[in-house]
């Protein structure tokens, strides 16, 4: 029954893609009461065993559906929205670290996103509340890095490398909670930053007395909540091209990056040394000359790194480093970093 559950959400959502059919804007209620109600079902015989099963693919499925009513049929939708936003929130935090949640995860959030960037009548995103318990209770645990992730960064670096640095990781849970932030931030940018900025101290302040595997996970973390606090427009050539007033980039590379990148040995904390090279790539255009010039030879150290993501790293921060370019004051474009001085 539910492999024919599925089938039938699936020919709802392609019915409905293009345009709102009449019948389904007919009967909207029948619909949504029904998905909600499915969204709170749980039996272990539809349930996934180690994988998603049929259970999370329908939960799937019905947040697809929501996303597409957010964002194409906001005055249709708009009697559901809160009503959404809630069992979607309630779903989201019951729901362990088990991979076989990721893809329904990643799907809940980004519902999330859809309705946290637009602007409605009564958003329940206003509420600085709201934002701080997602912030707490969906953005944070799956930011961090689990067990899982620890384990694809050491035993296949290649698939690490293209999730996190290609972006090709659009259905995985850190991906989807850092979307998650810069949707929030959108239409409450000031407030967002607030809440976050203090959930980034206090995630400091946890690493500076935890163990050191769980301390570097904790930085780690810091780490993209920054890049996800302060990324407003970015290209893939060019990088990141505008950047959140209210967090300061510069102050977080000095702080955290700089003391790690030129700490020794290079074997020690990958993981931590790979997202501080992704924090220097990101924003190589923000980031002063002078500093890093001076943080060069260490970059370059980490060509010769065991782990093949570090290594992988570096080489990619060098290589977008070597193509930012600056207008001279004769309006010339020259290059901000000489390769002979790296």
């Amino acid at each position: 029954h539910f492999e024919l559950l599925l089938a039938t959400i699936g020919v709802f959502f392609s019915l409905n893609v293009i345009d709102l059919p009449e019948f389904f804007e007919d009967h909207r209620e029948e619909y949504f009461r029904g998905f909600l109600e499915l969204l709170k079902f749980q039996h272990e015989a539809v349930a996934g065993q180690g994988q998603q099963g049929l259970l999370e693919q329908v939960k799937g499925a019905i947040c697809e559906c929501f996303v597409l009513y957010a964002e194409k049929y906001q005055e249709e939708f708009m009697p559901f929205l809160l009503r959404c936003v809630q069992e979607v929130w309630t779903l989201l935090v019951g729901l362990d670290q088990q991979e076989k949640n990721d893809q329904l995860v990643a799907k809940g959030i980004q519902f999330l996103s859809s309705t946290a960037a637009t602007q409605w009548p009564q958003s329940p995103f206003e509420d600085p509340n709201v934002l701080s318990g997602i912030c707490e209770k969906v953005v944070f645990p799956n930011v961090l890095l689990r067990d899982s992730d620890v384990e694809l960064f050491e035993d296949n670096p290649l698939e690490y490398v293209r999730r996190d640095m290609e972006a090709a990781d659009q259905e995985t849970r850190r991906r989807s909670s850092m979307d998650l932030v810069k949707a929030m931030g959108r239409v409450n940018e000031a407030k967002v930053t607030e809440i976050l900025i203090g959930y980034v101290k206090a995630l400091m302040e946890k690493a500076s007395q935890a163990a050191a595997g769980q301390a570097e996970r904790f930085k780690d973390a810091c780490i993209f909540l920054c890049i996800a606090m302060a990324v407003r427009e970015q290209t893939q050539r060019e990088g990141v091209t505008a950047t959140n007033q209210n967090v300061n980039v510069l102050d977080f590379f000095s702080s955290l990056v700089v003391p790690e990148l030129t700490s020794e040995p290079l074997s020690q904390r990958p993981v931590l040394r790979a997202s501080c090279l992704k924090f220097v790539t990101v924003f190589r255009n923000q980031l002063p000359r002078e500093q890093i010039s001076q943080l060069l030879p260490a970059i370059c150290k980490h060509i010769t790194a065991e782990s093949a993501v570090v290594h992988t790293y570096a080489a990619i921060c060098i290589e977008k480093l070597l193509r930012v370019k600056d207008k001279t004051p004769q309006g010339q474009v020259a290059p901000r970093y000489d390769p002979v001085s790296m």
